[in-house]
């Protein structure tokens, strides 16, 4: 897809969202995210966009001509405000985006496994509050054979958490943010470095395809073209400086759902135990 394409559909995608300005802020992921992902899948293929929230990426690959599918439960803060879930579901609708609801607890999804050529986890993995371990396996169990994987993050490492730290700060969201929220928290539980994300997707049977890192939030940011150019030319000398990244992955011929590893966990858990206490369980 060319670049021309791509903003074009950005064009459009801004006219018919629900909400105003939105895309605004997120048109640079959109942008990286539908160069990458048709370098290596092209239209019609089938999408599932697993924690689709928004809907601005997913309603901007159906748009480029994937049949794109959404689930998601809808229970962010913003999506409970006054009548912005019925909007968002409305606008789906509309964009011809197939979505379930998913009901707390539940994370069924109701589609016949293997039956996707493109599961996205886009800015999902940071948010969970356990392994990563079970998502993936779903993600393995929705995709044909050879299908892709595509996940997007957060660096963990990126050079603004390094100056924080050392500066004494923290990398964690606001503490206050965090002291006074609802319960159960549902921003950013654990980052993860690429190096970190593509050896979990290792660890569940996918084939590496490709990684890039990219940088969603430097011109909302960074205001001064000075400033931002010095911090994208910091991150051409040492790219794990940047904001964010994405890993594609293919679901092998004979893939297996990932099982937890109870011997690596013992011996890593072995490090923090009292002395004389077993750590298996």
């Amino acid at each position: 897809m060319t670049a021309r394409e791509i903003e074009d559909i950005l064009d459009r995608l801004k006219e018919v969202y629900p909400f105003a300005g939105y895309v605004d802020g997120t048109a640079t992921q959109i942008r990286e995210r539908l160069r990458v992902l048709t370098r290596f899948v092209s239209p019609p293929a089938r999408v599932l966009d697993i924690g689709c929230g928004g809907m601005d990426c997913t309603a901007a690959f159906q748009m480029a001509g994937f049949q794109c599918c959404g689930v998601d439960d809808f229970m962010d803060d913003w999506h409970r405000v006054g009548d912005n879930r019925e909007k968002l579901l409305a606008f789906a609708k509309t964009m011809g985006i197939n979505v379930h609801v998913q009901k707390a607890g539940d994370v069924t999804i109701p589609s016949a496994p293997g039956s996707f050529d493109v599961v996205t986890l886009m800015d999902i993995i940071e948010h969970l509050h356990g392994s990563p371990i079970d998502l993936l396996n779903t993600a393995g169990a929705m995709l044909k054979e050879n299908g892709v994987l595509l996940i997007t993050m957060p660096n963990s490492v990126h050079l603004n958490n390094r100056i924080s730290v050392l500066c004494g700060n923290s990398n964690y969201p606001d503490v206050r943010y965090f002291y006074h929220s609802p319960e159960p928290w549902r921003s950013h539980v654990r980052e993860y470095t690429l190096a970190e994300t593509q050896k979990i997707v290792s660890a569940s049977g996918f084939d590496s395809m490709y990684s890039e890192y990219y940088h969603p939030w430097a011109k909302s940011k960074l205001k001064r073209r000075l400033f931002r150019y010095l911090f994208l030319l910091m991150c051409k000398v040492v790219p794990s400086f940047s904001e964010a990244f994405m890993v594609l992955a293919k679901k092998p011929r004979g893939w297996r759902p990932a099982v937890r590893d109870r011997a690596v966990y013992a011996a890593l858990r072995r490090q923090t135990m009292p002395k004389g206490v077993s750590p298996c369980m």
